[in-house]
């Protein structure tokens, strides 16, 4: 059976963590270092930083494809659409879809805004009476454990399921 487009999707993130975690783990010599790549049945010298860098405009084309009218028109154009141009972007959502977008975008961002912080560091106290670093992410994830707080239990609540 093929797997559902939410399947699809946590696939593509589990996919990213890794690269991250691959990138986390490189140094500067590691990014400036020679690679050979196969593009296309040609074989070209690059670096790892060129390719990242590569990689990231990948996810940026294309988002802006499915979020733009290219993606739109050629949908349009194709008469996969009845004509309701609005059907068909990404923002014509249920109000949950674009809740759930809207807390994917704040936690990538929190955990990005992290990547690669000094673990040394992460402990440390901005100012007297601030949380650390370390604290803000631990709190984050308190607050998903914390049972009734939690997000997930206050959306099944709000669904009227039985919450265990």
């Amino acid at each position: 059976m093929e797997p559902s487009f939410r399947q699809n999707l946590k696939e593509l993130k589990d996919q990213v963590d890794a690269m991250v975690d691959a990138l986390l783990r490189c140094s500067d010599e590691d990014l400036n270092r020679p690679i050979e790549v196969d593009f296309a049945g040609r074989t070209l010298r690059t670096n790892l930083r060129a390719a990242a860098r590569y990689t990231i405009e990948e996810y940026r084309i294309h988002d802006g494809q499915i979020g733009g009218d290219q993606f739109n028109t050629a949908m349009l154009r194709s008469g996969k659409s009845k004509g309701d141009i609005v059907a068909l972007t990404p923002y014509d959502r249920n109000e949950a879809a674009c809740l759930a977008a809207e807390l994917s975008v704040a936690a990538a961002s929190l955990i990005a805004r992290c990547l690669g912080y000094p673990e040394q560091l992460a402990g440390e106290y901005p100012k007297e009476g601030e949380w650390s670093v370390r604290e803000i992410i631990e709190h984050m994830i308190h607050m998903e454990k914390s049972g009734d707080g939690s997000l997930q239990q206050l959306v099944a609540r709000g669904r009227g399921e039985t919450v265990s």
